[in-house]
């Protein structure tokens, strides 16, 4: 959202909400999901991507990417849209290092709430 910024790093996709103040940290597997959502792939898409990267079959992980997408939205990092967007190269993906599966997660940090709510 217009709302958000977001910094990719090698494993690790830090986000800040500018409004809440909130930042968020999201890592490992939620990271390459993430960024795979970013470069204009489909939730379906990225998911697809992630089971063949980790050699799994999309039924065993649609749940776990379903509720990190509702978290996503629930914090106002992401929208909804029905409106196609224009997919970037992941080639990225080739070179990152992506490790085991782990179940998708985002670390929530509030200590700059507080200033967020000051401007």
């Amino acid at each position: 959202t217009p709302d958000v910024s977001a910094e990719h790093f090698e494993n690790e996709v830090l986000t800040v909400n500018i409004i809440s103040g909130r930042y968020y940290s999201i890592k490992n597997t939620a990271a390459v999901f993430l960024r795979l959502m970013l470069d204009g792939n489909s939730k379906e898409d990225s998911i697809e991507r992630i089971a063949e990267l980790f050699s799994m079959e999309v039924n065993s992980i649609s749940e776990d990417f379903n509720a990190l997408i509702a978290e996503l939205i629930t914090e106002n990092l992401i929208v909804e849209s029905s409106i196609p967007e224009e997919i970037s190269s992941s080639s990225w993906i080739l070179s990152s290092n992506t490790g085991k599966y782990s179940r998708p997660a985002i670390e929530v940090h509030t200590d700059m709430e507080e200033l967020a709510l000051l401007s």
